[in-house]
């Protein structure tokens, strides 16, 4: 997808792109860097956009891993259809129905959550839905990452997350991201815990 094809589709639907700049690959690289790729089985992809994150994942995940693909935008939908990967199901939907759509295809939690939707400008009680979500479905010793082009969620999602969350960020995206990193407990699968590690 050219940037232009980008720019226009996200002006259509700006709530809930939040941007309209794809992300770069230097995103796409800070992003997936936390999942552990050797043994992740499931993994979910939140706003698929121009696919920069999409083809990033999918290049470094295993041929027996899927990728399930949340993009509500048709348009953009489309085109990460036209990847024609067997590995990747793109859902054309709002996140909030995550669990709805897994609980179809016989899944009940999955190993990593990356997700490039924009919180800061949804309402609060959207945000909540999803983030209660993403916490119920991410399995014990799992991975959820969270773009941002601010910090206004960051005290909320601190204290939703507690020690669990790290921040890590890079200028090499237009405009500049910040990316939130959430693991949970192996044991209890309890977001409150301070046991990050990084993969490359």
């Amino acid at each position: 997808m050219k940037n232009l094809e980008f720019i226009v589709g996200s002006l259509k639907n700006f709530k809930w792109s939040g941007t309209v700049f794809p992300c770069s690959s230097a995103s796409a690289k800070k992003m997936t860097k936390p999942v552990d790729f050797k043994n992740a089985k499931i993994i979910v992809e939140l706003g698929g956009g121009a696919g920069a994150i999409t083809k990033e994942i999918l290049k470094r995940m295993r041929p027996e891993t899927k990728l399930i693909v949340f993009e509500i935008n048709p348009e953009f939908a489309e085109f990460l259809r036209e990847f024609k990967d067997k590995r990747m199901t793109v859902i054309t939907d709002s996140a909030e129905h995550l669990e709805k759509h897994l609980k179809k295809m016989g899944i009940e939690q999955v190993d990593a959550v990356i997700s490039t939707l924009p919180l800061v400008i949804f309402d609060k009680a959207l945000r909540n839905r999803i983030l209660d979500t993403v916490t119920r479905v991410v399995k014990p010793s799992g991975m959820f990452v969270q773009i941002s082009y601010s910090f206004l969620t960051r005290k909320e999602m601190r204290e939703r997350f507690k020690k669990s969350m790290r921040i890590d960020f890079t200028p090499f995206n237009i405009p500049p991201a910040v990316f939130y990193i959430m693991t949970f407990d192996p044991k209890t699968g309890d977001p409150n815990v301070d046991s990050w590690t990084s993969n490359a």
